[in-house]
């Protein structure tokens, strides 16, 4: 139920990441090296081995796949990896484990080099497809409808699962391209690529400001 859209696990799933809760109270991923049918599929283990071979109901298939698409926005953070946009979940952003580039895996409890997924507050200018992500002090997602950014709550400490928040964005679309950062500020396109803004952080709005520089 949920798989596919209901249709259950398909060709396309092998290679596919699952995440499982075991009964030890620790999650572990799997890859689907195998299907059989849309109810069964042959996984590898990852991490450590399962203590038992107890049911769960607490696992989830992994976010990218033929079927639910895969990244079209990639980008570097604070010694991760960064990716966003796919067909099922264009408003989030994922980003790798602390200088783990091809590792997602959490802790329970998390700790500060888990990865990271952010999914945005709906508040604020509402939610737009991510066109692009650049790093600097903090992630800048350039959206369909407006520039938002990521960064750490607590400045003082490393970004992590636990020290993450999303700033206030500006209401300026961008262009497919992605920004380019120059010294302190952002420069971008609007979503026409006919006007160039300069964007820059603002304590005082506590968020990005955009400006037209066109000229």
């Amino acid at each position: 139920t949920g798989i596919n859209d209901g249709v259950g696990f398909v060709a396309s799933d092998v290679g596919r990441s699952i995440r499982f809760f075991g009964s030890d109270g620790e999650w572990r991923w799997m890859k689907i090296i195998g299907r059989t049918s849309d109810t069964v599929v042959t996984v590898q283990v990852y991490n450590h081995a399962l203590p038992d071979k107890d049911g769960t109901l607490l696992w989830r298939m992994g976010a990218w796949s033929e079927s639910s698409g895969w990244p079209a926005a990639i980008g570097s953070y604070e010694n991760r990896l960064g990716f966003a946009n796919t067909t099922e979940e264009p408003f989030n952003v994922w980003l790798t484990k602390s200088a783990g580039y091809d590792r997602f895996d959490i802790n329970e409890p998390l700790v500060d080099d888990d990865g990271v997924t952010v999914k945005p507050d709906p508040s604020g200018n509402g939610l737009d497809p991510v066109n692009w992500l650049l790093g600097g002090s903090n992630l800048i997602l350039g959206t369909e409808g407006s520039l938002k950014a990521i960064g750490p709550r607590d400045s003082g400490k490393a970004f992590g699962p636990l020290n993450v928040r999303q700033l206030d964005a500006n209401t300026t679309s961008t262009f497919a391209r992605p920004g380019l950062e120059v010294g302190n500020v952002v420069l971008f396109f609007d979503a026409y690529g006919r006007s160039m803004h300069e964007a820059v952080y603002s304590s005082e709005a506590d968020g990005y400001v955009a400006n037209d520089v066109t000229v």
